[in-house]
């Protein structure tokens, strides 16, 4: 019992500072894996950022077109097309933005989907404009309140309000993810300080 207890001393503070440093490796490791993720979680939730400011911007324009094309059916004023003719330079604008991003396969599909669908759009609300200068008032007020130009407008809408809301839903799991991650790393941050000390400690304390 002597000798296997004299045994035990001796190796006693030797195993103590390898056990206390290997614990320090494993905290360190943990912090560098949790700094990784928080890295890989920046550029996407960037990207994600970018994607819904700008389809809210491309459904603005998309309401702006729509009430200009509007007030020209209703009261034949050519004032009213203005912001029909900014919103379709800025659907241009947002949709060549949108196809510049460093988009994902999934991402770049719904992006041409909606590129798509606005082309659409825009060309039935051209195509209200010349009924009306050709038909008139009641001839494109019919055709906007109860033809497929009203449907594929409000599809549309709502497909735009669909996606803003994806990726907000994404945003928001790669914040809450983000915060884990930080969690995490302030634990280990803390835990690695204790198992450094006790490495210092052990190895300036003399063997009593």
């Amino acid at each position: 019992m002597t000798g296997a207890h004299d045994v035990w001393q001796s190796i006693k503070r030797p195993a103590l500072i390898c056990a206390s440093g290997l614990l320090l490796g494993l905290n360190v490791a943990i912090v560098g894996l949790m700094e990784l993720e928080l890295a890989s979680i920046q550029p996407e939730y960037a990207l994600l950022e970018r994607i819904r400011d700008n389809t809210r911007s491309l459904l603005i324009a998309l309401l702006n077109a729509e009430v200009g094309v509007r007030g020209y059916i209703i009261t034949g004023d050519n004032v009213y097309l203005t912001p029909y003719h900014a919103a379709s330079l800025a659907i241009l604008g947002q949709t060549s933005d949108l196809r510049s991003l460093p988009l994902s396969v999934p991402q770049r599909h719904e992006a041409d989907q909606l590129t798509s669908q606005l082309d659409t759009q825009m060309q039935m609300l051209a195509g209200l404009i010349d009924v009306q200068r050709t038909s008139g008032q009641s001839a494109a007020g019919a055709q906007l309140g109860d033809g497929q130009e009203k449907i594929g407008l409000d599809t549309l809408r709502a497909s735009i309000s669909n996606r803003l809301e994806s990726v907000s839903t994404s945003m928001l799991a790669l914040q809450r993810a983000g915060k884990s991650y930080q969690e995490v790393e302030t634990y280990c941050m803390i835990f690695a300080a204790f198992w450094l000390y006790m490495v210092i400690f052990l190895s300036a304390r003399r063997p009593g």
